[in-house]
């Protein structure tokens, strides 16, 4: 496919010769179509060259609304790498784009005049007039991959997003993006730029805080998940119990919104020609609650296949989650505060019972049902500090998960398929048999450490 693609860009390129003259544009001009959705499009988006090798672009006022959401950005400002979208930047592929784009507009005007039961008749639909008009998008993906591997930096102030559908949204004052990948460490050549930083830090980062449905269906998610892993003669947590405590303790939080400043790094090392050692480190800052940081560490096995190198398209690619760190820490007086509320309200203080109650009997059984010591472990430091939490005693947690023999995805799905194929069938909690397996593979830790 990756072939068809490069010899679909060239025929475009070669357009001009073959098919008659193309209008001449510069460079910049074909940047703006595509950043504005086709040449015919009123222009939100204006670019210039600033150097040689860099474009910059930028838009105020960027409105995107949609059935399912909407998006809304004061400004942008889009700064582009020169060498890596000169493939797009020429009059052959411009042409092809438009004339794809042309042939998915139309697509979907005729999609939207036959009555449609559901979205896989809507698929169905779509696949033969595809057919019919010999549509691929090809070209428009490779213009689409391009766009974002050569775009080095961009700003956007006053982003606001809204699902529709669910009434979730956030909204950022300023989010800033810097991309500092490369192509080569000097040692290895990979078919995109996946070596070196990428960053993304932002202020001002909110989201409506209320007692609205998206609040409940959590509290239902986490209430289904907890019976769901409950150990036969435990009683699951009700959801009444989760939603108490979290609006009792939301009210110690002043305001509607709770904003942040913050960042997230990824840093990408090559282990040899096909492997990477990825790590993501995040940290925020919520003036109203406290700070949280995170840090990641992955292994990518034959990532050259998966970014579609076709010298390496035999070779299975693979994942492995090597290490986690994670701490929370509160703001100082939050806890007085806490306790105070603990002290007064008798509703709260069975409620968090009630869920040293479930902890307590989870850890009792795996006791007696498990030998396995790196879960006893993981256990106890579990309950401990979430005890000092659930009564105002520390303001902080703090989580490490280890990765011990550094086991890829591919053997522990294996394991975990077997477990599962070979559990009997009158085993009254297979599920046992998975956390088991889980904790053979890693190390798992609680703390009250910042």
């Amino acid at each position: 496919m990756k072939r068809i693609v490069r010899l679909g860009l060239v025929l475009a390129g070669s357009a001009p010769l073959l098919f008659g003259s193309i209008p001449h544009k510069r460079p910049v001009d074909y940047l703006q179509s595509y950043l504005n959705g086709g040449a015919e499009t009123k222009p939100l988006f204006l670019c210039t060259r600033e150097s040689p090798d860099r474009y910059r672009c930028r838009a105020e006022g960027y409105t995107h609304r949609s059935e399912s959401n909407e998006l809304q950005i004061g400004k942008i400002r889009l700064l582009f790498d020169g060498k890596t979208l000169d493939p797009i930047l020429k009059g052959g592929v411009a042409a092809a784009y438009e004339k794809e784009l042309e042939t998915d507009e139309k697509i979907e005007r005729q999609l939207d005049a036959i009555p449609i039961r559901d979205e896989l008749q809507r698929a169905l639909e779509r696949k033969r007039l595809q057919k019919r008009y010999l549509y691929d998008g090809n070209v428009r993906k490779e213009v689409s991959r391009k766009l974002f591997e050569g775009l080095d930096e961009a700003v956007a102030e006053k982003l606001a997003y809204t699902d529709r559908k669910n009434g979730d949204g956030i909204r950022v004052d300023r989010l800033h993006y810097k991309n500092g990948w490369k192509r080569s460490d000097g040692r290895f050549l990979y078919p995109f730029r996946i070596l070196g930083d990428l960053s993304i830090d932002f202020q001002g980062l909110g989201a409506p805080d209320s007692a609205n449905p998206p609040q409940k269906r959590g509290i239902e998610e986490i209430t289904a998940l907890l019976k769901s892993i409950t150990p036969p003669g435990v009683k699951p947590i009700g959801a009444e119990t989760i939603d108490y405590i979290t609006r009792s303790t939301g009210s110690l939080l002043p305001g509607s919104e709770r904003l942040a400043d913050g960042e997230m790094v990824v840093a990408n090392r090559a282990i040899d020609a096909g492997s990477l050692e990825s790590s993501l480190r995040t940290y925020s800052d919520e003036p109203l609650y406290g700070e949280s940081r995170m840090a990641m560490r992955f292994r990518f096995l034959n990532v050259r296949g998966l970014l579609g190198d076709p010298a390496a398209a035999s070779k299975s690619p693979d994942f492995a989650f090597d290490s986690l760190e994670g701490s929370l820490r509160l703001k100082p007086g939050y806890n007085r505060k806490y306790r105070a509320l603990l002290a007064r309200d008798a509703k709260l203080r069975a409620s968090v019972a009630e869920v040293k109650r479930y902890i307590h009997e989870v850890r009792a059984y795996y006791e007696k049902a498990s030998q396995n010591r790196g879960l006893h472990r993981f256990l106890d430091s579990f309950e401990r500090t979430v005890d000092s939490w659930l009564e105002g005693r520390t303001d902080t947690l703090s989580l490490r998960i280890r990765n011990r023999n550094g086991s890829p995805f591919s053997r522990m799905f294996g394991e975990v398929m077997a477990t599962m194929m070979n559990a009997k069938g009158k085993e009254a909690f297979p599920g046992s048999r998975l956390v088991e397996l889980f904790f053979d593979h890693f190390s798992i830790e609680m703390d009250s450490k910042w």
